[in-house]
C-alpha cells in the first residue's frame, strides 16, 4: 500500500493526509499494517535559485549552446557525478540526478555551494560569492 505522499503538520502536531482519498487509504487499509516513509521535501525556492544561477552564467559565457549543456557541466565540475563503464572499457562521467527525490536537502545545500564556486571559477571570475548569492536575492 502506498502512504500518502503529501501530509500536513496541523497546529497541534498531529500528521493528517493532505488528501480525502489519502485519509482513506490509511484509514481503511487492506492489511493491518502500513508502512510509513517520511521525507522532508526539500525548499523549492532553493531548487529554483540553483537555476537562476545558471541562467544568469548562461548568460554572461560563450562556450555552451544551451543551458542543459551548462547545468551537466557545472554539476560534473561540482563533484555531482557517477562513473559509467562504457561496452569498450572506458570510464566516462555521468551527473548525478538533482531531482527532489534523489536528494536530501542537506546534500543539495552542498551542492548548490559547490556549485557557485564553480561558477565564480570558471565563469564569472570579476564577482564575488557575496555579489552572486546578492544578485540571486532578486530572482
Amino acid at each position: 500500500m502506498k502512504a500518502s505522499e503529501i501530509c500536513v503538520i496541523r497546529s497541534n502536531g498531529g500528521l493528517y493526509p493532505s488528501t480525502t482519498e489519502d485519509f482513506e487509504k490509511i484509514m481503511k487499509p487492506k492489511s493491518d499494517e502500513l508502512i510509513i516513509e517520511i521525507k522532508q521535501k526539500r525548499n523549492v525556492k532553493f531548487h529554483r535559485k540553483f537555476f537562476a544561477l545558471l541562467n544568469y552564467v548562461f548568460e554572461r559565457q560563450e562556450k555552451y549552446k544551451n543551458i542543459e549543456d551548462l547545468r551537466v557541466e557545472v554539476l560534473l565540475r561540482s563533484g555531482e557525478y557517477h562513473e559509467h563503464l562504457t561496452l569498450k572499457g572506458e570510464i566516462i562521467y555521468m551527473p548525478n540526478s538533482m531531482s527532489f527525490n534523489s536528494m536530501k536537502q542537506a546534500d543539495f545545500d552542498q551542492f548548490y555551494s559547490n556549485a557557485i564556486d564553480v561558477c565564480l571559477k570558471y565563469f564569472c571570475q570579476d564577482q564575488t560569492k557575496e555579489e552572486i548569492e546578492q544578485i540571486l536575492t532578486f530572482v
